[in-house]
C-alpha cells in the first residue's frame, strides 16, 4: 500500500533536520512526503529543499503565500496526497525508526481507519520517564478496553494527538474543510468516530514528542492519575450544533448537561467567598452534579472551582 507523510512547517528550522532524518532512516520507507510551509521566515525552506535533493522518497514542497495556521495547513497538506494512509507529520518530533512498520502492521492486522500510539517525551533532548499517554491519564484498562470500546472511550475523552497517527487518507478527504476554529486532529478524531470508522490504539511509543518553549499546544510532563473525562462531551455539542455532526442521543444528552454544569461553574466562583460555599453544596447535591460525574463531596467542590481559575489561565496558540 501507499503511504504519505503529512508535514507542515513554519519557522521550525531548529528542528526541523532531525524531524526529517528520522522519517528517511524508518525501516520501512514512505512513498512519498509532501511538506507545506507556511510563509516561514528562517531556514526551514532550505532545510526542506537539502532534504528533498538527498531522500529517497518522493519530496513535494509547497510554500503558502499568506500563513494559513496550522489547520488550514494540514488540510492544504493531507488533500495533496496520494497515499492509500496518511501519517500526519509536526515539524519538531523525532520518528522511532519502527513507526512506519508497526502501524502498518497494525492497520493490516485491524483493518484500521485510524491507528494511533503512545509516545516518548523529549525536554532538552533527554527522555523522561513519563510517556505521552501517562500525561493524559490513559490507565492499563482503557489500553486494554479502548479497542472495543473506541467512541464511549472517545466521547468522553481526547486521547488521540496527530502526530502519532496513521489515517485512511479516503476518509480524511471526507470530513474537509476542517474548520478553522478547531485543531485538526480533534476534528479528524471525533468525525471518524462518529461516522463509525475503526479507531485502533497502538500501545507502542513510536515518536519522541519534544517539548520546548516554542511549541504550541505540548502537554504538562506530569503524570495524571485518570485521564479527563468530559473533555470531549462539550466538543460534541459544539460540532452538532454548529457543523451539524450526527452525535448519538446519548453523548448529546450528557454533553449538554454537562455545559450547562460549566455555566454553573462560572457563576459560582464569580460568588463571595460565604455565599459560594453554599452554592457548591446546593450545586453538588440538588443540580445533578454529583449523580453525573460520580464525585465524592471534597473532590467534586475542588472540581467546580479549578477548571473556571484554570481557564482564566488559559492563553490561546497557534499549533504546530
Amino acid at each position: 500500500m501507499k503511504s504519505s507523510v503529512a508535514l507542515c512547517t513554519y519557522n521550525g528550522a531548529k528542528f526541523l533536520k532531525e524531524q526529517l532524518d528520522s522519517i528517511e532512516a524508518q525501516t520501512v520507507s514512505v512513498d512519498e512526503i509532501i511538506i507545506c510551509d507556511d510563509a516561514s521566515t528562517d531556514e526551514t525552506v532550505r532545510i526542506a529543499e537539502e532534504f528533498k535533493a538527498a531522500s529517497k522518497a518522493e519530496v513535494k514542497i509547497y510554500i503558502n503565500e499568506t500563513n494559513l495556521k496550522s489547520t488550514k495547513n494540514f488540510e492544504k497538506a493531507i488533500s495533496l496526497c496520494t497515499g492509500e494512509f496518511v501519517f500526519l507529520c509536526d515539524q519538531d518530533d523525532i520518528w522511532e525508526k519502527n513507526k512506519v512498520e508497526s502501524m502498518l502492521h497494525a492497520q493490516q492486522e485491524t483493518n484500521a481507519d485510524i491507528v494511533f500510539s503512545d509516545a516518548y517525551l523529549n525536554k532538552g533532548g533527554k527522555i523522561l520517564r513519563i510517556s505521552l499517554w501517562d500525561t493524559l491519564g490513559i490507565s492499563k484498562k482503557i489500553r486494554a478496553d479502548f479497542n472495543q470500546n473506541a467512541l464511549d472511550y472517545g466521547a468522553r475523552s481526547f486521547f488521540l494527538t496527530g502526530a502519532c497517527a496513521l489515517f485512511r487518507r479516503t476518509y480524511m478527504l471526507e470530513c474537509m474543510p476542517f474548520p478553522v476554529q478547531t485543531v485538526h486532529d480533534l476534528w479528524l478524531f471525533i468525525n471518524f468516530l462518529l461516522r463509525g470508522y475503526r479507531v485502533v490504539m497502538l500501545d507502542e511509543k513510536l515518536i519522541q514528542y519534544r517539548l520546548h518553549s516554542g511549541q504550541q499546544i505540548g502537554t504538562r510532563p506530569k503524570k495524571r492519575k485518570k485521564a479527563k473525562r468530559l473533555l470531549s462531551l462539550p466538543i460534541l455539542v459544539k460540532f452538532h450544533n454548529e457543523y451539524n455532526l450526527l452525535v448519538p442521543e446519548p453523548y448529546l444528552s450528557e454533553s449538554e448537561l454537562h455545559l450547562k454544569l460549566a455555566q454553573k461553574r462560572e457563576e459560582i466562583i464569580k460568588l463571595p467567598f460565604i455565599k459560594r460555599i453554599w452554592r457548591v453544596i446546593g450545586f453538588y447535591f440538588k443540580k445533578g452534579y454529583s449523580r453525573t460525574t460520580k464525585y465524592p463531596f471534597l473532590r467534586a467542590c475542588k472540581d467546580i472551582i479549578k477548571p473556571v481559575r484554570s481557564q482564566r489561565r488559559h492563553k490561546d496558540f497557534e499549533i504546530y
